[in-house]
C-alpha cells in the first residue's frame, strides 16, 4: 500500500511540473503583445482549453487546465481595461458560452474528491462568475445553463453563484 501511495505522489509531482510549464508559456505569450494578437491567441487558447477540460480523462488535468483558461482571459479582464478589450472579451466569451456552460456543468456535477482540487474548482467558478457579471453576460449565461445545473451550482459553489443570480 505504501509503495502505491509513493508512486501516485511521484506521478502527481511530475504532472504538476508539466502543467507549470504550460502556465508559464501562457504568461509569456500574454506579455506586451498587441491587442489583436492577444485576442486571437486568447480565443484559440480558450476554445481549445475549454474543450480539453470538458473531455479530460484525469481530474488532475481537468483542474489544472482551469488555471490556463483564466490565463487566456487575463488580457480581457485586467484592471487596466478599456473599451476595446471589454468588447473583445465579451465577443470571445459569448462565442464560447456553450462550452463554458458544459464545463461548469461537468465541474459541479462531478466535483473532485480531493479538497485542494475542489478549492480550485470553487476559485475558477467564482472568477468566471465575476468575469461574466463584469462583462454583463450573466443573464445570457444563466439562460444557457440547465435548470438542474442551477440547483447543483447553488449547492456546490454557493455564494458566488447566488451573487451572479442576484446581478442578473
Amino acid at each position: 500500500m505504501r509503495r502505491k501511495e509513493k508512486e501516485e505522489l511521484e506521478r502527481e509531482s511530475r504532472e504538476k511540473r508539466k502543467s507549470g510549464g504550460l502556465k508559464q508559456i501562457c504568461k509569456l505569450t500574454n506579455e506586451q503583445p498587441t491587442l489583436l494578437h492577444v485576442w486571437r491567441r486568447g480565443e484559440q487558447y480558450f476554445g481549445l482549453l475549454a474543450e480539453k477540460c470538458i473531455t479530460a480523462k484525469s481530474k488532475f488535468w481537468q483542474v489544472e487546465a482551469l488555471d490556463l483558461l483564466l490565463e487566456a482571459l487575463k488580457p480581457f479582464v485586467s484592471v487596466n481595461k478599456n473599451e476595446g478589450t471589454v468588447v473583445l472579451g465579451k465577443k470571445m466569451i459569448s462565442g464560447h458560452l456553450s462550452e463554458l456552460c458544459v464545463l461548469i456543468k461537468e465541474l459541479v456535477t462531478n466535483m473532485p474528491e480531493k479538497q485542494a482540487r475542489r478549492a480550485k474548482v470553487h476559485r475558477f467558478c467564482g472568477r468566471m462568475f465575476h468575469i461574466l457579471s463584469t462583462l454583463k453576460l450573466s443573464t445570457k449565461f444563466l439562460k444557457s445553463l440547465d435548470s438542474k445545473v442551477h440547483l447543483v451550482c447553488g449547492k456546490e459553489i454557493g455564494k458566488a453563484f447566488l451573487d451572479l443570480k442576484k446581478k442578473e
